[in-house]
């Protein structure tokens, strides 16, 4: 069992490594100082949060609907499918569609736009529209 786990521990070390080097390659070369090499790195990595946005609602939507076929078969057959299956995949893509509120929440946290804070941006009422 140890091996394996070292194994995906390594898999997911050079998936993420090459990923960063994938972003980073193509500005590498052309570059001839930090600053110009930061500012190009920063610019390919801007649609990073929507396209974690996107991700995140498909994993959800799809666990939600698998949720529900669960609930539906434990209908069908209590005896054979657990309850908690449909309850745990369901609520699971509940939470994913909700890391997309997350993320826009931190990226207003950590990016400054001088505009101050909008409280009333994430307020619910029968009139907003989100």
């Amino acid at each position: 069992m140890k091996t394996l786990s070292n194994i995906g521990v390594k898999a997911s070390a050079m998936l993420l490594s090459s990923v960063i080097v994938g972003f980073s390659a193509s500005t590498a070369h052309a570059t001839n100082n930090l600053n110009a090499f930061l500012e190009k790195t920063a610019g390919e990595t801007a649609n990073i949060p929507q396209f974690l946005t996107l991700i995140s609602y498909l994993i959800g939507a799809v666990l939600v609907v698998l949720g529900v076929v669960r609930l539906k078969a434990h209908i069908e057959q209590p005896s054979q499918v657990p309850m908690r299956e449909g309850i745990a995949r369901t609520a699971f893509g509940g939470l994913m569609l909700g890391v997309p509120y997350l993320i826009d929440i931190a990226g207003d946290t950590m990016v400054d736009t001088g505009a101050g804070y909008d409280v009333n941006k994430y307020k619910w009422s029968a009139t907003s529209n989100f």
